[in-house]
């Protein structure tokens, strides 16, 4: 005798799938298929990578380069103290603009 298989409908995409295939969403409220979840996460993955960036910035007196999150506000070189840095493709004046911000 075969055991009669289970289907859960998905909340995304209100298809009924084996309960196998079925996993929570990122809130952990919502059952979706495998499919769905594989998808959403794909599309998160994604999205993290492009709000990774950063800002290169140049210290005008010893040439120390180095990188922050973009965003970040920098006031000083990391390697010699000094207080005349640049983000790299920026050019003296407009770094005073910046830093009247």
């Amino acid at each position: 005798m075969e055991t009669p298989q289970v289907k859960i409908l998905c909340k995304f995409c209100n298809n009924k799938v084996p309960i196998e295939s079925i996993r929570y969403d990122k809130t952990g409220t919502k059952l979706i298929c495998k499919a769905c979840y594989e998808k959403h996460a794909s599309k998160e993955k994604k999205d993290s990578v492009k709000e990774e960036t950063y800002d290169t910035y140049l210290c005008d007196k010893c040439g120390f380069r180095f990188k922050r999150k973009f965003g970040s506000r920098i006031y000083r070189c990391h390697y010699c103290g000094k207080g005349t840095l640049r983000k790299e493709n920026m050019t003296k004046n407009t770094v005073d603009e910046y830093l009247e911000l």
